[in-house]
Parts: C-alpha cells; sequence; structure tokens
C-alpha cells in the first residue's frame, strides 16, 4: 500500500490529499495497472469504476485510479479474510469446477 500512498498536506488542522506518489516498486506499479486493464474487461464493478472516472480525467488517471482501487480491495480482503464482495458466482463456480477437473488428473 505504501507504494501508491496519497499524499498530503497540513495546515491549521485540515489534512488535505494530494495525487498518488511515484515512491516505490515500479514493477508492483506496472503490474498493478496491467491487472487493472484487464479488470475492466472482465469485472463490472471496475468497468462501471473506471468509466465514472473516465469521463471527468481521462484514460490514463481513469486507470492508475482503478489500480489503486484494486489495490484498496486486494488489502481489505487480505485484512479481512473475505472474498471479493462484487464476484460474480457463477463465473466464481465454473474456474473452481475446472480446477478441481485439473486438480484430480
Amino acid at each position: 500500500m505504501q507504494d501508491w500512498a496519497p499524499s498530503t498536506r497540513e495546515s491549521s488542522g485540515k489534512i488535505k490529499t494530494g495525487r498518488i506518489t511515484k515512491q516505490g516498486s515500479p514493477l508492483l506499479r506496472w503490474i498493478l495497472v496491467q491487472g487493472s486493464l484487464s479488470a475492466i474487461r472482465h469485472d463490472h464493478h471496475m468497468r462501471t469504476f473506471y468509466e465514472r472516472i473516465k469521463q471527468r480525467k481521462g484514460h490514463g488517471k481513469a486507470i492508475v485510479a482503478t489500480a489503486k482501487e484494486m489495490l484498496v480491495i486486494i488489502w481489505y480482503m487480505l485484512t479481512r479474510y473475505q472474498l471479493y464482495r462484487y464476484i460474480n458466482k457463477t463465473r466464481y463456480e465454473q474456474k473452481l469446477e475446472s480446477l478441481k477437473k485439473i486438480g484430480s488428473q
């Protein structure tokens, strides 16, 4: 999470958040952007998030925002031991079945 931490400024007791910093691993940043490109094609929640940002900010910033959103979701899933909230249950079941078939061979 530290890789994509938003910059913060404080003045008179008010905290303002800014752009996403570019500190941290460039490889992790690349992986998250590539993952978000795939996610907007296959996941309805990520697609609607991307489209909403794209209308205001453009493609590039929308992809980075989607990658950050993905990172936040992953962090919550790992820390709370939960499944993805917006999962497509039928697709998830199909994938589990295909993995079981591969494992039994």
